[in-house]
């Protein structure tokens, strides 16, 4: 999550998905939800709405990644945020998909359309999701990274799909970079003195510590 995202689900508003989002922005703006999707998704948009059209049967999905460790994908937001919840307590949800629904090539065409048959092929249950990772990185060249990054980083990931958002009763923990850290960031700012944009990012980093601290989620630098 990013830092002003993740302050807000701390402070109890609900994780809400891009329709959501559009949804309600709508009603505060009065604008066309469908002029902020389009505002939000840019490139995506029409792949977006097919995929959710088809997919989701009429629900809209929240979009997560599997993790074994580390940071996972540090493009989507700084903080990574990881949910407590066991297979038994969230089942079906989620759905596991080899890769990016978006942009995966594994299951879309050379001018980008995606092919349902052959995404049949990608997709798992909850319950199954070590079968996914084995299958898929099995027909990859052999790597010397962690296996972590191979399962989760910014150029690729498992993606999860479900209908039910997460709560931050659920977040068992939240990692940040270890150069992330408030400590040694707030010390620089006393020695050599910091401007007013690292001011208000590390009073919004304290205050997400803090509101993490409060209800008793445990912080981990990386």
């Amino acid at each position: 999550m990013k830092p002003s995202a993740l302050r807000a689900f701390l402070r109890g508003e609900p994780c809400r998905n891009v329709f959501e989002w559009a949804e309600q922005e709508a009603s505060h703006s009065g604008r066309d939800v469908d002029d902020l999707l389009r505002q939000e998704l840019k490139g995506y948009y029409d792949r977006r709405l097919d995929f959710e059209t088809r997919a989701g049967g009429g629900e809209h999905f929240h979009y997560c990644a599997l993790n074994m460790g580390g940071m996972g994908a540090p493009r989507y937001g700084r903080y990574c945020v990881v949910d407590r919840r066991t297979v038994e307590d969230t089942a079906p949800d989620p759905v596991w998909v080899a890769e990016d629904s978006l942009t995966g090539s594994r299951f879309r065409d050379a001018s980008g359309a995606l092919l349902w048959d052959r995404l049949a092929e990608w997709v798992a249950p909850c319950r199954l999701a070590p079968e996914l990772v084995a299958l898929k990185l099995a027909g990859e060249p052999v790597e010397e990274s962690p296996l972590q990054d191979r399962v989760c980083s910014d150029a690729d990931y498992v993606e999860g799909l479900s209908v039910k958002p997460l709560a931050a009763a659920d977040v068992s923990e939240i990692r940040s970079e270890e150069d992330d850290d408030l400590q040694a960031r707030a010390l620089g700012a006393a020695v050599f003195g910091a401007g007013p944009s690292e001011q208000l990012d590390l009073a919004l980093h304290e205050e997400v510590r803090s509101l993490a601290a409060d209800l008793g989620i445990r912080w981990a630098s990386q």
